[in-house]
């Protein structure tokens, strides 16, 4: 049988690709540490970002709550001075009413009689 020099590249390329694809154990460990390096701050950079925005909401939410509050309160004062407005403009009209029918020129008494 006759090898070729054809046949002899080929199988130099073979090893020579097939050796390249192996890693080392040592070259395992330090790629998967970098790794994890990098996942460990990315991930203690998330847990960050969630911890500000939890801080953030319950922050909101304090506030929302005081807000409500506050709202309650101006509107019991708002109804209370609406009822006072409404009761004041009673009085009024009875008041204004009172007062046209005691100015009123119409309204007059007979000579010596004591009836309208």
């Amino acid at each position: 049988m006759r090898i070729t020099g054809a046949a002899v590249g080929i199988a130099a390329s073979i090893i020579i690709l097939g050796s390249a694809g192996c890693a080392t154990k040592k070259y395992v460990r330090t790629e998967t540490t970098s790794v994890a390096t990098k996942m460990d701050e990315h991930v203690t950079a998330l847990e960050t970002q969630i911890e500000d925005a939890q801080n953030r909401l319950e922050n909101h939410d304090k506030a929302l709550t005081e807000q409500g509050v506050e709202i309650e309160k101006v509107s019991g004062t708002a109804m209370d001075a609406l009822e006072r407005a409404k009761t004041a403009g009673k009085l009024a009209e009875g008041k204004l009413l009172y007062e046209v029918v005691l100015n009123s020129d119409k309204v007059t008494f007979d000579f010596e009689k004591a009836e309208l």
